[in-house]
């Protein structure tokens, strides 16, 4: 075999020989094999013990040479010359994938409060158990374990190796070095960590790797050091790794900004060093140790922390369980704080407000009370009025007595002097121009659209639309686009940031507002579907005002869906969206109205689902569950602001687009009336597509069954049952398609088809009434045995279990097992060949590995009653019964 290269280099690097004292009289297969060299040959293993001879001469413990048809040959481990480190630095951005991965979540409209792990009720008892307050009202907490932290290893050198690495970087920029070193000394003033003097190591350490991340743009914290508390010991575990993480406990961003619009005074505010403001248990400081000098050639110390760290797994839910505590402990004192604390914190920042200054003061002065007594303190305070920065009655160093020109409220920009809300996007027209655009760049700009609230979303619509064209053409990451949808991109990046130049009202309310309602648009196109919310207020002097509240969008599925059905979708979504924004807002709408401009849709929502098909029956269950059938009403098309999400808009048009922004003209009428629908839908075949089949007489019938085939009752073994009607099948087959007939041993597929020819025949006996209901789209009788099963035909027309499980991720047949019935003889074989495949299991395993492909009705019992006449096992049976017999005969005498 030839090729290029057999191998790298080798040795890697020059190894030092001046102390290796070789014989003089002898000849080395490779002089010069202490100097890294090409590999020239690589020798099988079949002619290895031909070239080896019997000699061997052991120079050290670690050394020998080795004789060979080519001379001695060098063997074993030495010491390389060069013990220098090599320091190499990757820089990159935000990794692609969780920049795409947080896009779509702030798409998504799951519950994430709902969304706890598995972890949370540990971390969550183990918190109640072991926390406490010391007597300056901080709170004392412990880490939760997944498992023991004797596991860990040996941290210590890696953390040193990373130190020294650290400190090269350092040396090489002296304003990252003050700023390191600022902030290790502000960290030991603050008695946040604290050095270690015992020599000896604790029986359990887990020294953590640190670095620095600048930043620029925050004037509070220019320098962010990151605790790595993932990396690993030589045992391959690390803190992280054993860390219960607990979840999250707060209310998700999304409510958090929806609220954050419904109060006139708006006012922002974080915790100051929030994770800092936590002891750690003093038994677990040894967890968390790192180590430090204070210059590159200093001796390096040891220092263990005292305060909860971030970039511990644990970190984000301890201090959010803190804030939780303290709303239980001190929040009866302050009920504006404590309302607001429970509701409208995200980590360390608060987004709350007032309906008034007065209002607002009290709350200011609760949140600031509130946190003093846990230990915290609140600071970057933002506020619309300036009245309520400059209260005198509140001393706080970081209170600005300006309202500042901009501030970041959870990813969105508020202006408060002009309250209003704004983007930050930024998209390098530049390098769009001169460099190559491939999926990744546009991927990239993309997702990094942060708009949780849907306020653009016939701007992201363009970015989805174009991003789905570009997984059409299965393009790799770093593929150009073609020209047409690079000349697309290019001028959506050129006119992107004009919506920066936005300022859509923060507050969407009338003050004193008599009433207010909800109004919720749907509409879809061939290409994408959405959703929009509008919040209608009208005041005691019957000044009316509507507001776009929120969005969310969908872009169709590149299989061909009709456009009923993705109007279907659509109302699914505003009904979801609905329902969400309802609940986060935790106000009381006058009234709910939401709007589609598909008259077959508002005609589906009216209907029984049972009388649908299975998509559009499940649609329309979830609407009906989650909105009033009275509240659906008909919009024209051209007056449906959620067809703009549906087609997408230009960056640079969506300013001017008043029919976003405000909705239809028609809520502003003081009184809102639907458009009359004037389509007859009854003969739109789309419409009625999407009907069951129902008898064209319907009277009552009486069903007998099938016959059921005489082999089934004359066999005694399923596997020679199932084989004998496998033939069949095969024959059946051969005599349709004789000329490429099947031969040989049985397939799994015609084993397959056997089977279920055999559960068709045996349930067309057993449950005939009962399939014939369901083909006819009827209710089951209430005599049924199988009518808390909620059983269904598939698409074999094999009755199976129905059940919630449906949407789990679990195979058909587990999700779905096929009904069988009680007391019948195929029953009986089903259950004996379970029992004799699995060693003549129990009646309870027999059960559940029956359970992985069929259900039997009255199961448990009826495998008691088969399992109890199996020879084998009453004969083990009897014998145990003698032994114990024979056992209190001998204890007896």
């Amino acid at each position: 075999m030839v090729v290029p290269k057999i191998s790298s280099v080798t040795p890697s690097c020059n190894l030092d020989i001046s102390k290796l004292s070789l014989p003089k009289h002898i000849k080395l297969a490779d002089p010069s094999f202490h100097k890294p060299a090409k590999i020239s040959m690589l020798l099988g293993a079949q002619v290895f013990f031909k070239i080896i001879k019997a000699d061997q001469i052991k120079i050290n413990d670690s050394i020998t040479l080795q004789n060979s048809v080519f001379n001695y040959i060098v063997t074993g481990g030495l010491p390389t010359a060069d013990d220098k480190l090599h320091c190499f630095l990757l820089s990159e951005q935000e990794g692609l994938e969780n920049l795409i991965s947080k896009f779509w979540q702030l798409e998504s409209l799951e519950d994430e409060s709902l969304n706890l792990n598995s972890q949370t009720k540990l971390c969550e008892d183990h918190f109640v158990n072991n926390h406490r307050r010391d007597q300056t009202g901080h709170y004392i907490v412990q880490m939760a374990f997944l498992k023991e932290p004797s596991c860990l290893g040996e941290s210590k050198q890696t953390a040193i190796r990373r130190l020294n690495s650290l400190w090269r970087k350092l040396e090489a920029n002296p304003n990252l070095q003050q700023l390191y070193r600022n902030f290790i000394h502000e960290y030991l003033d603050m008695g946040h960590m604290e050095q270690v003097f015992e020599v000896s190591e604790p029986t359990v350490a887990y020294y953590m790797p640190h670095h620095g991340v600048l930043r620029p743009d925050s004037k509070s914290t220019p320098l962010r050091t990151v605790f790595d508390a993932s990396c690993a010991t030589t045992t391959g575990e690390s803190l992280n790794s054993i860390l219960a993480n607990g979840g999250v406990i707060q209310d998700e961003l999304f409510a958090i900004l929806l609220r954050f619009r419904k109060n006139r005074i708006g006012l922002i505010s974080d915790i100051k060093k929030m994770f800092r403001m936590i002891f750690i248990d003093e038994s677990q400081r040894d967890l968390l140790r790192i180590v430090w000098k204070e210059s590159i050639a200093d001796p390096i110390k040891t220092y263990k922390m005292n305060r909860v760290v971030y970039g511990t797994t644990c970190a984000p839910y301890l201090a959010q369980r803190v804030l939780k505590q303290l709303v239980m402990d001190d929040g009866h004192n302050y009920p504006l704080a404590a309302s607001a604390v429970s509701s409208d914190m995200y980590m360390d920042d608060l987004l709350t407000g007032a309906a008034d200054i007065y209002s607002a003061k009290q709350l200011k002065e609760q949140l600031i009370a509130l946190f003093r007594g846990g230990g915290m303190q609140l600071h970057k305070w933002s506020s619309n009025c300036k009245e309520l920065l400059a209260n005198s009655e509140v001393s706080d160093g970081d209170v600005s007595l300006t309202i500042p020109d901009e501030t970041k409220a959870l990813g969105l920009l508020w202006r408060p002097q002009k309250d209003s809300l704004a983007f930050s996007v930024s998209a390098n027209v530049d390098t769009c121009e001169s460099c190559k655009i491939t999926k990744r760049s546009v991927l990239s700009t993309t997702a990094r659209i942060f708009d949780p609230l849907g306020l653009i979303s016939p701007v992201v619509t363009k970015a989805k639309l174009l991003m789905q064209e570009l997984w059409r053409l299965k393009l790799d990451w770093n593929d150009s686009l073609p020209i047409q949808l690079e000349s697309q991109w290019k001028r959506f990046v050129t006119f992107l940031s004009t919506i920066n130049t936005l300022n859509i009202p923060r507050y969407i309310f009338l003050d004193y507002a008599l009433k207010i309602e909800l109004h919720g648009f749907a509409d879809a196109s061939e290409k994408a579907y959405g959703a929009a919310i509008y919040v209608r207020c009208l005041s005691n002097s019957g000044e009316i005002s509507t507001n776009l509240l929120c969005s969310k969008s969908r872009i169709a599925p590149l299989k061909s869906v009709t456009i009923p059905r993705l109007e279907l979708c659509a109302a699914v979504l505003l009904a979801k969206l609905a329902q969400k924004t309802i609940t986060s807002m935790k106000i009381s709408f006058h009234s709910t109205v939401l709007w589609t401009d598909s008259t077959i849709v508002l005609a589906w929502i009216q209907k029984d689902p049972s009388v649908l098909k299975p998509f559009v029956r499940n649609r329309v269950s979830a609407i009906q569950n989650l909105t009033e059938v009275s509240a659906w009403q008909h919009v024209p098309s051209k007056e449906n602001p959620a067809d703009i999400i549906s087609r997408g808009i230009d960056p640079e048009k969506i300013q001017d687009c008043n029919l976003w922004w405000f909705g239809p003209s028609f809520l502003q009428d003081h009184s809102v009336v639907s458009p009359c629908i004037c389509s007859d839908i009854n003969d739109n075949e789309l419409y009625q597509r999407e009907f069951k089949k129902t008898p064209t007489d319907p009277v009552c019938l009486v069903v007998q069954g099938q016959e059921v085939l005489p082999i089934i009752n004359n066999c005694s073994s399923f596997t020679r049952l199932q084989r004998v009607i496998g033939w069949c099948v095969r024959f059946v087959r051969n005599a349709k398609n004789s000329l490429q007939p099947s031969k040989g041993n049985l397939t799994s597929p015609e084993l397959f088809k056997s089977l279920m020819c055999l559960v068709k025949n045996v349930q067309a006996n057993c449950f005939a009434q009962e399939i014939q209901c369901l083909k006819s789209g009827q209710q089951l009788p209430n005599s049924s045995s199988l009518i808390n099963l909620s059983p269904f035909l598939d698409e074999q027309d094999i009755l199976r279990v129905g059940g919630r499980l449906k949407n789990s991720n679990l195979p058909i047949k587990r999700k779905h097992p096929i009904l069988l019935p009680y007391n019948n003889h195929f029953s009986d074989l089903i259950i004996n060949h379970f029992h004799v495949l699995y060693l003549h299991t129990g009646a309870e395993a027999t059960l559940a590995n029956i359970r992985t492909k069929f259900w039997l009705i009255n199961g448990r019992n009826y495998v008691r009653k088969i399992i109890r006449k199996c020879i084998p096992c009453l004969k083990v049976d009897l014998k145990n019964r003698i032994n114990v017999i024979y056992a209190y005969s001998f204890v007896l005498l």
